[in-house]
């Protein structure tokens, strides 16, 4: 992949046409910007544009999820991210995410210097902001312009006003230039999408030649689709009571994860040269997601989640290589393709 550092531009999410020539080098006391060409009109706070064509119900819950009044300002310590990004509990898209990029790249896979990276549905997660410690160029993006406000108020990014920008995009119509992007990160956002082809359509234009597109996601799975929907459906629809669910989520949740087959097409249709599929993990995915929800993401959970769910994907480690069954009802994924 190219070493130089490129542009990355910003076009119209209406027309196509070019509005902003480089995403990082955005002005930060424009209020408002209007397409020379179809006089849409974006807004912005200081920098971090809403680039969305029309509200939606996705983006209307979102909006009321984040609150920008009581924002306690925090240190972004990348010793401590680095713990999160390699702890048990997402250790699996870290490290997968490393050992696809020695693989086709061949290269030190620390090695992210000056490449551009695109963090799409986001929300206010602040471990992938770990890559900026290696180098890296981030567009932090959520459909939510609340959340990527939040994040940019949270943390000082002053040295890296540079390497990151943080726009609200919503992930069905990015409207960044052509063949600007090499790496895409996905955290459990690709199932809230109706249809994932005209979004692929998108990610092959968008990333350079040889570049990566990494999700983390659900892989179908009968035997949990079964189980939500009879034994296990009271403490699913408390968990949903408790910890809130958007309307894509409900809708995913009804229709399951992702199967092989949908990504071998995926691949056919847009030519991606490479394509992954790696799915593991049950009763360490069923651990993270109902101590989690129901008791809350704190620091109580979060310390008894990293003692046991090691012991967790051990056991579905040695059930997956050793029962078909077991195996092919397992629901973590890790997918992707390299253009």
């Amino acid at each position: 992949m190219s070493k130089e550092i490129s542009s990355v531009s910003v076009n119209c999410t209406s027309c196509k046409n070019e509005i902003i020539p480089d995403i990082f080098s955005i002005s930060l006391e424009i209020n408002e910007l209007k397409c020379r060409n179809c006089n849409e009109t974006f807004i912005s706070k200081k920098g971090s544009y809403k680039f969305l064509t029309s509200e939606s119900p996705e983006e209307e819950y979102y909006e009321d999820v984040y609150d920008l009044t009581n924002i306690t300002k925090s240190d972004l310590s990348f010793d401590n991210l680095r713990k999160e990004w390699f702890s048990p509990l997402h250790k699996t898209i870290s490290l997968k995410f490393l050992k696809y990029n020695t693989r086709f790249i061949n290269h030190n896979p620390a090695d992210f210097k000056n490449k551009t990276i695109l963090l799409l549905g986001n929300g206010v997660s602040i471990k992938e902001l770990y890559l900026l410690s290696l180098g890296a160029r981030i567009i932090y993006t959520d459909l939510s312009h609340r959340a990527v406000l939040y994040v940019r108020a949270k943390y000082d990014f002053s040295q890296f006003k540079d390497k990151i920008s943080f726009q609200a995009i919503d992930a069905e119509n990015i409207p960044l230039g052509d063949e600007s992007i090499d790496y895409v990160i996905g955290y459990k956002f690709v199932h809230h999408l109706d249809d994932i082809k005209p979004f692929f359509a998108n990610i092959h234009r968008i990333l350079k030649k040889d570049g990566f597109c990494f999700f983390y996601d659900s892989s179908h799975s009968p035997l949990w689709q079964k189980l939500k929907f009879s034994i296990l459906k009271p403490i699913v629809n408390f968990s949903h009571h408790k910890s809130g669910i958007s309307p894509q989520h409900m809708k995913a949740t009804h229709r399951g994860g992702f199967k092989k087959s949908e990504i071998r097409e995926i691949k056919k249709i847009y030519n991606f040269q490479n394509s992954f599929f790696f799915r593991n993990g049950f009763l360490s995915l069923l651990m993270r997601r109902f101590m989690i929800e129901i008791m809350g993401e704190n620091i109580k959970t979060l310390k008894f989640l990293e003692r046991f769910v090691p012991l967790a994907n051990k056991i579905d480690r040695l059930l997956s290589n050793n029962l078909n069954f077991y195996n092919n009802n397992t629901i973590d994924l890790f997918w992707g393709f390299q253009k």
